[in-house]
C-alpha cells in the first residue's frame, strides 16, 4: 500500500513539475501552390485542424506546448516539394509534448493525414481525403471527393460527402449526412447512423445498431449482432 502510495506522488510530482515549466513554441511557415496539390501530414499525435481558403497558400502554424526538454526532442520538418507540402512531427517515446497544426489549404486541395492519435477538424473541401488515425474523434464538413477513413477506435462525424466514404473502424461511432456515391463500412463494434446513400451500400460490422437513410444501389448488409434500420 505504502509502495502505490509513493508512486503516485511520484508520479503527481512529475506531473506539476512539466506544468510548471511548460514552455510554448510556434512554428509559422507560408507555401505558394495551386490547386489540385496535396497536403501530407504524419504526426505521431495532436491536434490537427485543417480549414480551406481563396488564396494559392498553404499557411502552417503549429504551436508545441511542454518542457523544454521535451519540446527539444519533438522533431518537426516541413518541406515542399512541387504541389505537395509534407509535414511530420516526431517523438521520442513517452515524452509529453501537447502539440497542434492549424493548416490553411486552398479550396481545392487533396489531404493525406496520418495520426498516432488525437483530434482530427476538417472544414468544408474540395478534393480527395485520405485519413489513418490510431484512435480519437474525426470530423469533417462537407467534402467533394472521395473520403477514406482508418481508424482504430473513436468517432467519426462526418458532413456530406459528394462522391465515395470508406471507412475502417475497430470500434466506435460512425456518423454522416448524405453521400452522393458509394458508402463502405467495416465496423468491429458500435453504431452507424449515415442519412441517403446514392451509390452501392457495403456494411460488415461484428455487434451494434444500423441506422441508414435511402439506398440508390445495391445493398449489402452483414451485422451479425444488432439492428439495422433503413429509412
Amino acid at each position: 500500500m505504502k509502495k502505490n502510495i509513493h508512486c503516485l506522488i511520484v508520479v503527481f510530482l512529475l506531473m506539476i513539475t512539466n506544468l510548471v515549466y511548460a514552455k510554448t513554441e510556434h512554428i509559422e511557415h507560408a507555401f505558394v501552390v495551386s490547386e489540385g496539390g496535396l497536403l501530407h501530414i504524419d504526426t505521431d499525435e495532436g491536434v490537427v485542424n485543417i480549414e480551406s481558403w481563396d488564396n494559392d497558400e498553404v499557411d502552417v502554424s503549429i504551436a508545441l506546448k511542454g518542457s523544454q526538454k521535451y519540446l527539444d526532442r519533438f522533431n518537426v520538418n516541413i518541406e515542399q516539394l512541387g504541389n505537395t507540402i509534407n509535414i511530420s512531427g516526431k517523438r521520442s517515446w513517452m515524452d509529453g509534448v501537447d502539440v497542434r497544426y492549424d493548416i490553411k489549404v486552398p479550396t481545392q486541395f487533396n489531404l493525406e493525414v496520418i495520426v498516432g492519435g488525437g483530434v482530427i477538424d476538417i472544414g468544408t473541401l474540395i478534393g480527395d481525403i485520405r485519413i489513418d488515425l490510431g484512435g480519437g474523434h474525426i470530423e469533417t464538413q462537407t467534402i467533394t471527393g472521395d473520403l477514406t477513413i482508418d481508424l482504430g477506435g473513436g468517432r467519426i462525424h462526418a458532413g456530406d460527402i459528394v462522391g465515395n466514404l470508406t471507412v475502417d473502424l475497430g470500434g466506435g461511432r460512425i456518423h454522416a449526412g448524405d453521400i452522393t456515391g458509394n458508402l463502405t463500412i467495416d465496423l468491429g463494434g458500435g453504431s452507424i447512423d449515415v442519412g441517403d446513400v446514392g451509390g452501392d451500400l457495403n456494411i460488415d460490422s461484428n455487434v451494434g445498431t444500423i441506422n441508414l437513410g435511402e439506398v440508390k444501389g445495391a445493398s449489402n448488409i452483414d451485422n451479425t449482432i444488432g439492428s439495422v434500420v433503413l429509412n
